[in-house]
């Protein structure tokens, strides 16, 4: 039987303590060599539209705690406009506005079926966020309880929500570029998390006299600054070739990434004249260690009070979407939720 799970549905179905659960184990499974990842690949081409490309996304993992194998797709049309003199990445669809394709697709590894097809937005914001959750888990103090958050938008939340789960978060400032975003993220997220929120006007006063100081942004250019981190502080970035400035890295004691495994391809059809490039500040991640050598044991933690850590969630991993999608395909069989498909629509017969 292969279900077909719809976003809402996604979303009613995996909360953040059972994505940080799933990937804390994922993390454990590939540090100890279990579990299997396959570098992202980008795919570009021109398109009609003129500064529009083309996208096609794709990565996979194989994680043998959960009994599955991932493959997780994006078809996106993608641009690079100037807003408020900062480059930012937009994707679109042309057919259907505000929208694009993106799947998962989840197999067994017993019987070599297809479990389920996922819609992949809510996996996405999830898996980064509940990534970040562990990066504070395993390297902010224990007593962090103020948080800055650069960022109002859609991985914003949840990244609030993840640290929340990990420590006992009591002071929260955000600063994004759009003063109206800011302050509606503010309402919202402290209705919904019962926190006092305060929007600032500058990014630098959202990085002062915090504990924990998080970047989720879509900028294409540097929106933290290294010299905002003071002693004891965590600092958290999802978009670490952009948004960070190069002092980020110089300025802190200790540097944890997802993976030491950066070469995921990148293929352009034609010139790539106007494609802007994903690799434009290279981060030499090799004596790093990773995230889940952390969670195992295999690599230390924060080392003191005063260290000044930095986690970078420097690119997906497929075997995040296989571990949260594991669970969201389990949590709809117990709660028979799902659209059940034939499972011959899925299946060839052997060629010999």
């Amino acid at each position: 039987m292969t279900l077909l799970i719809e976003a809402q549905e996604v979303e009613s179905l995996l909360s953040i303590e059972s994505c940080l659960e799933a990937l804390e184990a994922s993390f454990r499974e590939l540090a100890d060599g279990r579990a299997v990842n396959r570098p992202r690949t980008d795919t570009f081409t021109a398109t009609s539209d003129p500064d529009v490309f083309y996208r096609y996304k794709s990565m996979e993992g194989l994680v043998p705690g959960c009994g599955v194998m991932a493959l997780r797709i994006n078809s996106e049309r993608i641009r690079w406009p100037l807003v408020d003199g900062r480059r930012r990445q937009d994707k679109f669809q042309r057919v259907y506005p505000n929208r694009y394709v993106g799947i998962v697709l989840l197999f067994s590894i017993e019987s070599g079926e297809l479990l389920a097809i996922m819609k992949e937005a809510y996996l996405q914001k999830m898996r980064v966020g509940g990534t970040s959750g562990l990066g504070i888990k395993y390297l902010a103090r224990e007593d962090a309880a103020s948080l800055g958050l650069l960022g109002s938008g859609w991985q914003a939340g949840v990244q609030l929500t993840a640290a929340c789960a990990v420590r006992k978060i009591d002071t929260v400032k955000v600063y994004s570029p759009n003063a109206d975003s800011r302050k509606k993220f503010a309402d919202d997220m402290g209705r919904q998390l019962d926190l006092p929120i305060v929007p600032v006007d500058r990014p630098q006063d959202a990085a002062e006299d915090v504990d924990i100081l998080l970047a989720a942004t879509s900028a294409m250019q540097p929106v933290l600054e290294g010299k905002w981190i003071k002693p004891g502080m965590h600092v958290g970035s999802i978009n670490t070739r952009r948004e960070i400035d190069a002092d980020t890295l110089a300025n802190s004691d200790y540097i944890v990434v997802n993976t030491r495994d950066t070469g995921y391809a990148v293929y352009i059809a034609g010139s790539g004249e106007g494609v802007v490039p994903l690799k434009e500040k290279e981060l030499d991640v090799r004596a790093c260690p990773e995230i889940g050598e952390v969670i195992s044991g295999k690599a230390k933690g924060r080392s003191s009070a005063r260290e000044k850590t930095l986690f970078l969630c420097n690119i997906g991993l497929g075997t995040q979407f296989a571990a949260v999608a594991a669970r969201v395909y389990q949590a709809a069989l117990d709660k028979d939720v799902g659209r059940r498909l034939p499972p011959e629509w899925f299946l060839e017969t052997v060629k010999k």
